[in-house]
């Protein structure tokens, strides 16, 4: 769990130094579509769920590395409030996010947040962002420990 202030997904001190880290072996499911494709890009498909998955969290860190300080603490939690109920769907990635949020901005006045201005905001951003947006507001409801204005800090700007 990190703590207030902390930068999310921490960076290993082992990947920092240049020194391998051990593996550790998953076994992820995938579509009959994934499975194929997997295979044809790469030699295998388990060759290529490694790198996919491996992958992700660089793109995560990034993604959000970009996002931090584009929204307001008020914005991110009206969408963290938002993502209590978001339902994991890799074929959605991030648009969960962007139409909740429009919801609930323009079915209540949340937060006094401009609905406009917010959404400009997120249709700006690229998909990956949204997605690794998506990804760290639900994490807030599976393991912050935080309020969310304090978790929000973290990225607001």
């Amino acid at each position: 769990m990190p703590r207030a202030g902390a930068r999310y997904p921490p960076t290993p001190h082992k990947i920092e130094r240049g020194e391998q880290m051990a593996r550790i072996k998953i076994g992820p499911y995938v579509d009959e579509q994934v499975h194929a494709w997997l295979a044809e890009v790469w030699e295998t498909s388990t060759g290529g769920a490694s790198y996919v998955i491996e992958s992700m969290y660089w793109l995560y860190r990034r993604a959000l590395s970009r996002v931090r300080g584009q929204l307001s603490i008020d914005e991110l939690v009206l969408m963290i409030e938002t993502c209590e109920t978001c339902v994991d769907s890799p074929g959605v990635l991030g648009e969960h996010l962007l139409y909740s949020t429009e919801s609930a901005v323009r079915l209540s006045d949340a937060h006094g947040i401009d609905a406009e201005h917010l959404l400009g905001k997120l249709e700006k951003m690229q998909d990956v962002e949204r997605w690794a947006l998506e990804l760290w507001c639900r994490r807030y409801w599976q393991s912050s420990g935080l309020e969310p204005q304090e978790y929000a800090a973290e990225l607001a700007g």
